[in-house]
């Protein structure tokens, strides 16, 4: 039904004030509303019926409230005559014929019900349409959730409702899930513009004509934290609203499968680190993951609690071997995967490539090895471009090998004969800048008992730990050893 449909009723005894041009504008519901500004409960194409109280007697507030009703996309307004209207609505008026907006007089002794029944009858097909249209989405939301990909559920929901529906990032407007249909650059465009437009806050959805056939709606995931963008005919709110439900659901219930299988990766991960699982399973494994060790690499990041890595391997669907342990995350991908990563991890330390399967433990400890030795401002450091001259620690794992057995190797010796732990209370008694009552609380010794172990650590390694170069030296031999240590 439209504007003219209703001034063509004679039952209806209603006719224009102005506006008149567009009479063609469709009705799809009429509500009332005396409010100084209504439209946050109005809808494109809706009629606002009111008695004249909301309608401010000022022209600047005239001007105004007419102004939010054009921006909002209503189909036009109707005053009850002779009610509560200002006596002078003549501002209201001139700037609704400037904009051809449509306003109506309807008679005082015709109900505002009255004319909702009549859109309500003349609309009933188009409710049938669209309760059949909702009912259609959701028969094969059932079936295409559990059994499509995204790429190909998005298409079938294309289908169904004779348009293009886009799931982009909200700061960027590129793709959500790259794996997606990008959105064509002149719609992007169309997009922005509609962003940029002026909205109320409470406004869901966000629509705007594109031609003369297709409009674009906006409406944001908020579980997601992504924008959904669909472009179609002219389809109700009612049905973008659960159109958006379904496509949440979808993308939720791929987020929670690759989580799963991050998850069991990174137990097959730790497997294969802790040597639980055959050479021939690994094998066997990594053909399934189609993961080909010769491009692959070790990397090592520091973990940061709270850091939703997962999600950021779900949108880029960036294949993977993920395993948390402690302070680090080990990563097994293919190189080529590397970069991205800087977007979610400031510090990324890199092996060279693994190879083989014999490499798989010694390539985490390289990937360690430059992330420990990364400098100040350097986002990845791979292993196998790092020279002597980029940190005061060893330039290899073959260097650090040489540097902790040279000066600690007998000390190593002796706590494996003796099952001492000589090499330990060093380590505490250096991290504890020699305090010899905070090393005897930690290592929870009595404090002669540590300076007979400090005196031993002196006769075994032929190092004082009174003297600067000696202290320097142990420092960085334990450094050294730590950095060579299967941590997995």
């Amino acid at each position: 039904m439209t504007i003219n449909d209703l001034v063509n009723r004679p039952e209806l005894r209603t006719h224009y004030l102005c506006g008149k041009n567009n009479g063609a504008n469709l009705v799809s519901w009429a509500h009332v509303s005396e409010l100084p500004n209504p439209t946050a409960w109005l809808g494109e194409g809706d009629l606002l019926m009111t008695t004249g109280l909301g309608i401010p007697q000022s022209k600047t507030s005239q001007q105004k409230y007419i102004q939010d009703l054009i921006d909002a996309n209503l189909a036009g307004l109707m005053i009850g005559e002779n009610m509560n209207a200002p006596a002078d609505i003549s501002e209201l008026c001139r700037v609704a014929e400037q904009y051809n907006f449509p306003i109506l007089m309807t008679h005082y002794g015709v109900p505002f019900a009255a004319v909702t029944k009549t859109i309500v009858d003349a609309n009933h097909k188009k409710e049938f349409e669209r309760t059949n249209l909702i009912t259609k989405l959701y028969e094969n939301a059932r079936i295409g959730i559990l059994d499509l990909a995204s790429k190909d559920f998005i298409v079938l929901l294309n289908r169904i409702i004779q348009g293009e529906i886009y799931i982009l990032d909200p700061q960027s407007l590129e793709n959500w899930l790259p794996r997606l249909t990008p959105i064509p650059e002149d719609l992007k465009l169309g997009v922005l513009a509609l962003n940029q437009k002026p909205f109320h806050a409470s406004t869901l959805i966000k629509k705007q004509k594109i031609d003369k056939d297709h409009v674009i709606q906006t409406i944001e995931l908020s579980l997601q934290k992504c924008l959904l963008v669909v472009k179609s005919p002219d389809i109700d709110f009612s049905v973008i609203h659960h159109l958006a439900a379904i496509v949440s659901l979808d993308l939720e219930k791929n987020k929670l499968e690759f989580q799963r299988q991050l998850r069991l990766g990174g137990d097959f991960l730790g497997d294969m680190l802790n040597k639980r699982i055959s050479n021939v399973n690994i094998e066997k494994r990594l053909l399934e993951l189609q993961l080909d060790l010769t491009s692959l690499s070790a990397v090592m990041v520091n973990y940061v609690e709270g850091h939703d890595y997962e999600t950021f391997f779900f949108r880029k669907n960036i294949p993977a071997l993920i395993k948390y342990q402690g302070d680090f995350l080990f990563i097994l991908l293919e190189r080529d995967y590397v970069e991205q990563l800087t977007a979610i991890f400031p510090e990324i330390g890199v092996s060279k490539l693994i190879g083989d399967l014999d490499r798989v433990q010694h390539a985490f400890n390289e990937s360690k090895f430059a992330l420990q030795s990364i400098r100040p401002n350097q986002a990845i450091n791979f292993y196998e471009r790092m020279n002597q001259f980029s940190s005061l620690l060893p330039f290899s794992m073959d260097e650090a090998e040489r540097i902790y057995k040279e000066t600690l190797g007998k000390l190593i010796e002796y706590d494996q004969h003796h099952q001492s732990e000589y090499i330990h209370t060093l380590k505490v008694f250096l991290e504890h800048n020699r305090s010899w009552e905070e090393t005897s609380k930690v290592l929870h010794i009595h404090k002669q008992t540590l300076v007979y172990r400090v005196q031993k650590i002196h006769k075994i390694t032929g190092r004082s730990l009174t003297k600067t170069d000696d202290i320097t030296t142990l420092w960085l031999a334990l450094k050294a050893l730590d950095l060579t240590k299967d941590n997995f």
